[in-house]
């Protein structure tokens, strides 16, 4: 009776309305619960989703890790530059350089081929019901966890039998409550199509990145082909332009501030269910830390392409990449310092707590939630510096997973009976090799010494109850600092692991003497392999216990106030509604909600971020200087929105998002209407820099502008 009582009582609020305005990454189904035609909307609903026909969804593309959206009806992408960044930078070298000078393919068989994948939602469906089903009696954490897995995989089974030619996923909507399969197309061939020069698609660089005012054009143009037969096929010269369901049309007026607008995209992923010791150690381990060690390989690897194209080149993507993360976390922290985000968290949890302790109802089913959830976060913590840096060794140095992958083979080897060795070496090494090579590649020699000393440092330095054993050796010098740099200096060239290409022709031709390697980085490596394996599976046994705690807190977050709660981001399709609007990010400042040319021409310099080609000013000054570039709006946008189509009213093309405002990068913890701004690039200055600089009339009567 108490849990049937306490189920109806949640039921009361998990239909309640949204109210506009407030704070929501949308899935579709969720659509009808916003009164979108008095908040601005002029097309029906159905035109936006419809499930039954076709809708603006289907020009939806997710590409990479972001967001595209088809504008003709021959597999004609637009995304960002920066999403397309790392196909640039993999198709350069010094006698192209397509990442400074841009490129456009004057016809389509000048397109250059990516590895780039891209996904079309075709449909999902609430399985929640499956995936839950049969645990209500397993009380523990793990075995509850290891029987939701095989209901996925089940799921997912099932349903790649009856849909072969579709990607299948199951996705995780409000932990531990409910799940969605969505079935996706995959389109394997893409193409770059037009890229405009680093000045333009970059303009500002690291100074202006998660900054308002912004001038950037941070689009770019990518085609996506399929076979002959029109179904999905890798690349080939014969493959043809993929025909889209649907595209988007391109209104070339724009908007003016106070209009209605919407995006549809993948956003990554956000975390405004998690209790308040989450936020607590964000804030106060991982994104100090991250950060920290980031900016340390920014710096390295910027020194060693200062005078050196190739390497410059080689760098600039891994570099991009790691910029635009420790920016957006300085911006997070510098978001919970200035507001009480995380004391009103801690202040909820704590009169939820009171509440359960009034209700005897209550506290018979959730009386110890809180208890508990500060007992796992606890033991978190007393490890974090030591978790949050393995978390990164392996992953930072390509000699360190290649040794530590080695050595925790080499201690399996030693336990596996001699004859099935043969078929041990191939299952873990041979048959492994692009796996390996994968995590295992070497960048740069002096870049990698330099990261081992690093790393090294850290953990010969870290508290003696958190210290690896193996770094022992160096804790004991009187200048730890030293030590390391001479143990890596006097080994790192006699290392096997220093040479990838050496190591991996030994995995695949005498993987037996891989087994007997004897190497300088083995000892230390296999302890920090071992460790981190015991750090990982101890942390699975905390996710495992909040995957039955959080949806209790969540089921005590909605008693308490009265409404219900839209899933966190997962890089599922959703869909966000606001207005072009400006805002003031501190007392006496006031941010205009658009951006012009004339702003570039008076940023514009010779050299450093703002540099911009002479006849590119040339270009710009011979235009309107009051023609658009970028513009401001009050949309709840994160991660994986890069390059998601900014709409109108009428359901027209007049932006991509890229960007927020630094104050917004809190986004990803909460939003508000105050302080949480995303920008995008007007599609007037898309249009005008393709038809000017680009030379791309082509493309602009493909799209019929």
């Amino acid at each position: 009776m108490i849990k049937k009582s306490i189920l109806l009582f949640s039921l009361c609020f998990s239909f309640s309305a949204f109210s506009p305005l407030e704070e929501g990454m949308f899935p579709l189904n969720e659509l009808h619960r916003v009164d979108l035609e008095k908040a601005g909307l002029k097309i029906p609903l159905n035109a936006i989703y419809n499930p039954n026909g076709t809708s603006l969804v289907q020009a939806l593309v997710r590409v990479g890790g972001c967001t595209g959206s088809f504008v003709s009806d021959e597999g004609l992408i637009i995304t960002n530059h920066h999403c397309a960044f790392g196909a640039v930078a993999a198709a350069s070298d010094p006698e192209h350089d397509y990442i400074t000078e841009g490129f456009m393919a004057g016809e389509k068989s000048k397109e250059i081929p990516t590895s780039i994948k891209a996904r079309i939602t075709a449909s999902y469906e609430d399985v929640s019901s499956r995936v839950l089903g049969g645990l209500e009696a397993i009380t523990d954490p793990s075995l509850r966890s290891a029987e939701l897995h095989k209901n996925i995989e089940k799921l997912v089974d099932e349903e790649k039998a009856k849909n072969p030619e579709l990607l299948i996923e199951v996705s995780e909507m409000l932990q531990g409550k409910s799940y969605t399969l969505f079935r996706y197309q995959e389109l394997k061939d893409i193409r770059l199509v037009y890229v405009p020069q680093r000045s333009v698609g970059e303009f500002g660089g690291e100074s202006d990145n998660w900054v308002w005012p912004r001038h950037t054009g941070d689009f770019s143009f990518m085609r996506a082909y399929v076979g002959k037969d029109g179904k999905p096929a890798d690349f080939s010269p014969e493959n043809v332009p993929y025909v889209p369901k649907q595209y988007l049309k391109i209104n070339p007026k724009g908007v003016k501030e106070n209009d209605f607008v919407f995006i549809l995209g993948y956003p990554g992923r956000t975390f405004r269910n998690q209790p308040a010791q989450f936020l607590e150690y964000q804030n106060d381990y991982q994104m100090p830390y991250i950060s920290q060690w980031f900016d340390f390989q920014i710096e390295q690897m910027q020194e060693l392409g200062k005078n050196n194209k190739a390497l410059e080149i080689a760098f600039a993507s891994r570099i991009k990449s790691l910029a635009n993360t420790t920016k957006n976390y300085k911006g997070k922290m510098q978001g919970l310092s200035r507001t009480t985000v995380i004391q009103d968290r801690q202040k909820d949890d704590n009169s939820m707590q009171l509440m359960v302790e009034a209700d005897p109802a209550l506290k018979a089913v959730y009386g110890t939630v809180f208890q508990d959830i500060n007992r796992i976060y606890a033991e978190k913590l007393s490890t974090a510096q030591r978790d949050l840096w393995l978390s990164q060794v392996f992953s930072s140095s390509g000699l360190m997973y290649a040794a530590g992958f080695t050595g925790s083979r080499q201690n399996a080897y030693k336990l596996v009976e001699k004859k099935d060795r043969k078929a041990f070496l191939t299952e873990q090494l041979s048959s492994r090799k692009d796996a390996i090579g994968k995590y295992a590649g070497i960048a740069h020699p002096e870049l990698e010494k330099r990261i081992l000393k690093a790393l090294l440092h850290y953990g010969a330095t870290l508290p003696e109850g958190q210290r690896p054993e193996s770094l022992a050796q160096f804790a004991g010098e009187k200048n730890i600092k030293e030590a390391v740099d001479a143990f890596v200096d006097k080994n790192y060239g006699k290392s096997l692991f220093s040479d990838t290409k050496k190591f991996l022709d030994l995995v695949e031709k005498s993987p037996e003497k891989v087994m007997k390697t004897k190497d300088p980085f083995l000892e230390i490596a296999s302890d920090l392999w071992a460790n981190l394996i015991s750090y990982q599976e101890a942390e699975k046994k905390r996710q495992d216990e909040l995957t039955i705690l959080l949806p209790k807190m969540i089921d005590l977050r909605q008693m308490y106030e009265k409404t219900t709660f839209l899933p966190d981001a997962n890089s599922t399709l959703r869909f966000t509604y606001g207005y072009v609007r400006g805002y003031s990010p501190a007392d006496g400042e006031y941010h205009h909600p658009f951006t012009t040319v004339k702003g570039i021409l008076q940023k514009a310099q010779n050299q450093g971020d703002y540099y911009l080609e002479d006849y590119i000013q040339q270009l710009l000054n011979s235009s309107d200087p009051t023609s658009v570039v970028c513009f401001l709006y009050n949309l709840d946008t994160t991660g994986g929105n890069s390059g998601s189509p900014i709409l109108d009213a009428e359901g027209y093309l007049i932006g991509v998002n890229f960007d927020r405002a630094y104050t917004a990068t809190i986004n990803d913890f909460a939003w508000n209407e105050e302080y949480s701004r995303s920008i995008g690039v007007d599609i007037r200055y898309v249009l005008l820099i393709l038809k000017e600089l680009g030379k791309g009339d082509h493309l602009l009567k493909e799209m019929g502008v």
